[in-house]
């Protein structure tokens, strides 16, 4: 097949722009009620005054703990292969609630009793990242990857 200059250029062309709107037909938003959607929003409500503390840590705690079980349902064997991955693809976010949940608790954002309950919730948040992060050690150690 023999092309000349401009039809070289011309099916350059037509080959990217179909390159193009393939890659970019197939980015779709995400839904509404995505774990992220729901954090964003509620930082939203939160700097606007529409919502409390206490609904903020609620849905955050929500959110996280939906967020944490998705990451290790989709991204399993990548988090496998080395603690980096998976510490990147699902980081502890126990750790800063925590430091948060005090800090509300002592300039009394948040009642105690609230703190309470709230602090039990993360620490189910906390449980269940261990038990993930069990569970990949174990079968990173199976598969013989570095540990």
């Amino acid at each position: 097949m023999n092309l000349s200059c401009s039809e070289y250029k011309k099916t350059t062309g037509y080959v990217f722009f179909v390159l193009c709107y393939l890659f970019f037909s197939n980015c779709a938003p995400l839904p509404e009620n995505a774990p992220s959607s729901r954090l964003k929003a509620a930082n939203r409500a939160l700097e606007v005054g529409k919502i409390d503390k206490e609904t903020y840590f609620r849905v955050v705690i929500a959110a996280e703990l939906e967020q944490g079980r998705k990451n290790f349902e989709e991204r399993y064997f990548l988090m496998a292969r080395s603690r980096e991955s998976e510490l990147l693809l699902d980081p502890p976010a126990h750790t800063n609630l925590y430091k948060r949940l005090e800090d509300a608790c002592k300039t009394e954002e948040i009642s105690e009793d609230a703190f309470k309950e709230l602090w039990g919730y993360v620490r189910i948040l906390q449980s269940e990242w261990n038990s993930r992060r069990t569970k990949v050690s174990k079968e990173r150690f199976r598969w013989g990857y570095p540990g």
